[in-house]
């Protein structure tokens, strides 16, 4: 049995399809809920996010005369190269702590969006089970063992 909201609307257009109403609202509510500390906040409360910020600065500014005194960009292969690379021009053409927090919603939102996009290709619908893999609903889903425990034990089964 399905839930209304997880099956797919089907278009003329060669089978292609969309989702449903309910399905959008839902990630729309979600992204509004995620994206709300962004703007109440100028500077996010996150531990290392002052020296992710100054070294994609100074990657951004390499020919700065004061900077290139005492730092050189040297880019080599690391783990975080392509937020370097993303944080270097997105900070060239936007304010060091608009580009910062751009990045750190990109770090936040990228994974739910990459998620939801291999269950349409994988599964060919859209579900809400994607969001059980996003961080903000592992508690829950911790949660639903125990819920089919307890209703097990009560029918006997």
């Amino acid at each position: 049995m399905r839930l209304p909201s997880t099956e797919v609307v089907q278009t003329a257009d060669h089978g292609a399809f969309r989702p449903s109403l309910p399905w959008l609202l839902s990630v729309l509510l979600l992204a509004a809920v995620l994206a709300v500390p962004f703007v109440l906040v100028d500077v996010p409360p996150v531990l290392d996010y002052p020296n992710h910020l100054a070294r994609y600065f100074v990657l951004s500014h390499p020919g700065d005369p004061v900077l290139s005194l005492m730092y050189a960009p040297h880019w080599r292969l690391l783990p975080n190269l392509g937020m370097d690379v993303l944080g270097a021009g997105l900070l060239k053409v936007t304010p060091v702590h608009v580009g910062g927090r751009l990045l750190l919603a990109l770090s936040l939102f990228a994974p739910v969006i990459g998620v939801i996009v291999y269950h349409v290709v994988a599964f060919n619908r859209f579900s809400y089970w994607p969001f059980a893999h996003c961080r903000e609903f592992t508690g829950l889903m911790a949660i639903s063992p125990l819920y089919w425990w307890l209703n097990a034990v009560r029918s006997g089964r």
